[in-house]
């Protein structure tokens, strides 16, 4: 169900790795002209007349995808509470994995530039562990609140 306030948050965390995979993570450049934008999949060279890659690390983005694989199958298995449960434990771990990466990149990238600065989708992995924490405490909730049901009758 998707008025479901669980369902919102996992959305939310599906249209973050989406914009994720389309944003660039920070921007790099030294003394001369030359911009290098670090995206999920490598660095990417930027001057005049084109660009170029400069490395590739394809890892964060298999696993961007996966963990975007892995939000669609938790918002439609709404009837399995407890398969969401764990579900929100692994897409969890991804972005926990996807993070670190991402910090490391830039870090490892960042020793080789002067100047350098962080774009907004550098943070959407650390937003998406907030909203994928709190869809599982909802959905903890309403199945507290269905075996309460149960023991009822």
């Amino acid at each position: 169900m998707i008025q479901r306030i669980q369902s919102l948050f996992l959305l939310g965390v599906l249209l973050l790795m989406f914009l994720f995979l389309l944003l660039p993570l920070g921007a790099f450049s030294s003394d001369n002209t030359d911009v290098y934008l670090l995206f999920h999949h490598g660095l990417i060279k930027y001057f005049t007349a084109g660009k170029v890659a400069v490395y590739y690390n394809y890892a964060l983005s298999i696993l961007s995808i996966l963990n975007i694989f892995l939000t669609i199958i938790t918002i439609l298995s709404f009837r399995n509470r407890l398969f969401q449960i764990k579900l929100c434990g692994i897409i969890f771990f991804l972005l926990v994995v996807i993070a670190g990466s991402e910090l490391w990149q830039f870090i490892q990238t960042a020793k080789s530039f002067s100047h350098y600065t962080l774009k907004i989708a550098f943070f959407f992995p650390w937003i998406s562990m907030l909203l994928v924490l709190l869809a599982r405490r909802f959905i903890r909730k309403d199945e507290e609140l269905v075996r309460s049901a149960d023991r009822i009758r």
